[in-house]
């Protein structure tokens, strides 16, 4: 998949231009993009975006190749036109996999994702991404779905009910 941005005609009329600022590799930095949001912490560059991916990364400590998404976080280069790809977390079983959409931040800058299967029954997870300083980030699992349907099954996204900021989607993605 890859990250780019629209570019509208200059005389307003006619087609427009994209350009990729990131393709996803499909290895370790992930692939299948679900969501995109753009960092507004003050650390980063603001042209920094979050980036989540439902397929790809690292290998876990078993060997097995996770192929169930990643967390990663793209900076400018000098000159702003490529970036830099860093991973802050490869999705697995225990934690929860195949991530989706949308990645909601809150005033603390903290970052919720939801994941469709994994977790602590296998049936899906919410999770908190935080910013642990020095360019690292912690995860935690803040709630796994069910076995039973009192509990939920196989999420398929968040919804912003306590006023996350909701920046997302300020550019596009395309698996």
């Amino acid at each position: 998949g890859t990250f780019f941005k629209l570019t509208p005609p200059a005389q307003g009329s006619g087609i427009w231009t994209d350009t990729t600022l990131y393709a996803f590799s499909g290895g370790a930095d992930g692939a299948y993009p679900e969501a995109v949001r753009a960092r507004s912490d003050g650390i980063a560059p603001s042209t920094s975006f979050f980036l989540l991916a439902s397929g790809g990364g690292a290998e876990l400590n078993n060997g097995t190749t996770a192929a169930t998404g990643t967390l990663i976080l793209i900076t400018p280069k000098p000159g702003g036109s490529t970036f830099t790809p860093h991973v802050l977390h490869t999705f697995g079983p225990s934690d929860g996999t195949v991530p989706t959409g949308p990645l909601l931040a809150d005033k603390n800058d903290n970052l919720y994702a939801a994941t469709t299967t994994g977790g602590g029954s296998g049936h899906g997870a919410v999770l908190q991404f935080s910013p642990a300083g020095g360019g690292v980030w912690t995860e935690r699992t803040i709630y796994s779905f069910g076995p039973n349907l009192t509990r939920g099954s196989y999420p398929v996204g968040l919804t912003d009910t306590l006023g996350f900021r909701s920046e997302e989607h300020s550019l596009n993605s395309s698996h």
